[in-house]
């Protein structure tokens, strides 16, 4: 839970898409024709949503509770909104399950059945569900672990009276996940102190009374608060039983902002110890030898800065117009693949945080702001498309110039991307819209699966995204897999077998060209939601594209490399509806073909775009606001006759 204080060339092939709505029995039809209203990812039907919350499963029907603010669509007020499914995919709204109440707020945690009425809460014989949160005075600047209880299936719940049952005299301490240790016949806390980065472990005979067992962290991604923990057991492709601990981050994620990481180890019902393949190694971009421009100054990008660090904002490369509001660079032209540079923001507050933006014939192309302030990170823009073309940077002023400063150096044009020092932390999601992923408990045994749910957004723009009267929508749900590689253990992810149920194949290849597929396109009536599924045959090529949006000015450039085995993914100033500095994003992450085939499975749902790699190996989750209803996909090549297997596209309603 987070705290924000009140104050590609010369094959295409591309798919049209028109928004038509879609009306189903749990959406309102008001709701599926609202523009960027997504179709199969829960939202609420209005106010604002955050983080997932007390996943369970009881008596046939999956438990969604969620951070909520009952009175507007900005993050306030929390609260749990709830909902139920029987398939994961359409969900049924309930009503308020636990509201803020004397100025404390119900923060992240977690629900189980109390199976034995462990706790003594429940009734007629039946067990209780029990939800598990924290409880956040935000005048008094604490936190504490609370208990809820109902024994109506989740329709209505009841604040424990002698709450809180769990309290450390703490300002940030905060997210209980609870789970049934069966060797022990305990229940196991996993709570996180996140201004620390430690998890504290608690164990209970009854959900009431808990006793500390041991603490880990910090550990790997540790530049980021540690928020919203998940512990659980899995049993992995050989065979072995490895415990997965999940740790999402409020900020420094892989993307910029909030994401999560994981860590796989052992668990012995009282400490968690991770696996050494688990730990962290890091590697820096080097630049190449020559800038195209930079200061004369000595010290490097992984040293620090201050105001007094110089910048080319201070020397004669910008020229201030005669406004005094805007610097423009002097004019130079694109002959390399990527634009490069250096910058950082000197700031105390987040407000006004300007904005580096490249304009080519008058338009705005690209822009960054830096994800996070008061450090330098690498900023990287794709431009192949506009090679030979000259260029102009502008930065403006702020309302606030006095107390913000900007560095940008090292300019540099080059065929390769920079970026800022990579950890080979395990991410959970390579995009920068999946946060506060946790589990569902009590997920029948013949089942098999582990499920879990993210929140699709991202904590640098998340009030401020265009979505209307409501804020926020989850990813799809989706399974989780254990599989030993060279590197040690890795999860894979699926969307859950469920949202077959709601697909229509609409267009089916056993294998295919580009150039052929293409004389098909106008036959497939889609809109801008749905799935495709298909292998690259990537045997002489060297490079592949997709674009998601509209066909001058895409929302989303994806790329992928065969030689580096690098994906690349590009959120576009120009293709995107403008809402915030940070929006616009660029990242690399590695993924490795095997036997020389790429493997895509990928969902569309209006303004989102989740792309599973290689059997969901990786996994890339997006938001995006396209600036046109006139919705296209296209994927190109540097080869013509590129082939594509195994290609199936549905519709998603």
């Amino acid at each position: 839970m987070k705290i924000i204080s009140r104050s590609f060339l010369t094959a295409s092939l591309v798919l049209i898409f028109g928004c038509n709505s879609n009306d189903n029995s749990t959406y309102s039809k008001e709701m599926s024709i609202e523009r960027y209203r997504p179709a199969f990812h829960f939202t609420p039907n209005e106010n604002w949503m955050n983080d997932p919350n007390g996943m369970v499963y009881y008596e046939g029907e999956y438990h969604l509770f969620y951070q909520f603010n009952p009175f507007g669509n900005t993050w306030g007020h929390m609260s749990w909104g709830h909902a139920v499914s029987t398939d994961l995919v359409k969900w049924e709204h309930l009503p308020l399950a636990l509201a803020e109440e004397n100025d404390v707020m119900i923060f992240s945690g977690s629900a189980v059945v109390d199976w034995t009425n462990s706790s003594g809460l429940g009734i007629d014989n039946k067990p209780p569900l029990i939800a598990i949160y924290t409880g956040h005075e935000e005048e008094n600047k604490k936190q504490y672990q609370s208990i809820a209880f109902s024994n109506d299936k989740g329709r209505t719940w009841t604040k424990y009276n002698q709450n809180p049952v769990l309290d450390i005299d703490m300002k940030d301490f905060r997210d209980p996940k609870v789970f049934w240790y069966a060797p022990e016949e305990k229940w196991v806390m996993v709570v996180a102190l996140s201004l620390e980065r430690k998890l504290h472990l608690y164990s209970s005979k009854n959900l009431r009374e808990w006793s500390f067992m041991s603490e880990f962290g910090p550990q790997n991604a540790v530049q980021g608060i540690w928020e919203c923990p998940d512990l659980f057991e899995m049993k992995a492709n050989d065979g072995k039983n490895k415990w997965f601990l999940g740790i999402n981050l409020g900020r420094h994620s892989v993307a910029g902002g909030s994401g999560g990481q994981y860590i796989i180890g052992e668990f012995d019902g009282t400490k968690f110890v991770a696996d050494e393949r688990s730990v962290v190694k890091k590697e820096k971009y080097i630049p190449p030898a020559e800038f195209f421009v930079a200061t004369n100054r000595s010290d490097k990008v992984s040293q620090g800065i201050t105001k007094n660090s110089t910048s080319l904002l201070n020397e004669d490369f910008f020229i201030l117009s005669k406004n005094k509001k805007t610097q423009t660079s002097k004019p130079f032209t694109l002959t390399s693949n990527y634009v490069n540079f250096s910058m950082a923001t000197i700031a105390n507050s987040e407000e006004h945080i300007p904005n580096l933006e490249l304009w080519i014939d008058n338009q705005l192309i690209r822009n960054s702001a830096n994800n996070e302030l008061n450090i330098v990170e690498w900023k990287a823009w794709n431009v192949q498309d506009y090679i030979g073309k000259i260029a102009e940077l502008k930065i403006n002023k702020t309302e606030k110039d006095g107390q913000v400063e900007v560095i940008i150096d090292q300019l540099h044009l080059s065929d390769k991307a920079a970026y800022s020092i990579a950890e080979t932390t395990q991410w959970m999601d390579y995009g920068t819209d999946f946060y506060a992923a946790v589990s569902w408990n009590d997920v029948p045994k013949e089942d098999g699966r582990r499920l879990w749910i993210g929140w699709m957004n991202n904590w640098h723009y998340a009030n401020q995204i265009p979505s209307g009267k409501w804020r926020s929508s989850m990813s799809i749900s989706r399974s989780i897999e254990l599989v030993k590689s060279d590197n040690g253990y890795q999860i894979l992810q699926h969307p859950v077998e469920e949202i077959k149920k709601y697909r229509t194949t609409v267009f089916e290849s056993k294998q295919t060209t580009l150039s052929k597929f293409n004389t098909e396109f106008d036959k497939l009536d889609l809109t801008d939601q749905f799935e495709a599924v298909f292998e690259i045959d990537l045997k002489n090529v060297e490079q592949i594209k997709m674009l998601f949006g509209d066909p001058e000015f895409p929302a989303i450039r994806w790329e992928y490399d065969t030689k580096t085995q690098l994906v690349s993914t590009e959120r576009l100033a120009n293709g995107n509806v403008y809402f915030h500095p940070k929006f616009s994003n660029h990242q690399q992450f590695k993924v490795e073909a095997e036997s020389e085939t790429l493997k895509i499975r990928l969902f569309v749902d209006r303004n989102s775009l989740e792309i599973f790699h290689q059997n969901g190996r990786e996994v890339s989750t997006q938001l995006m606001y396209p600036i046109s209803d006139d919705f296209k996909w296209s994927i190109r090549s540097n080869k013509q006759q590129i082939t594509l297997n195994n290609l199936t596209i549905f519709s998603l309603k």
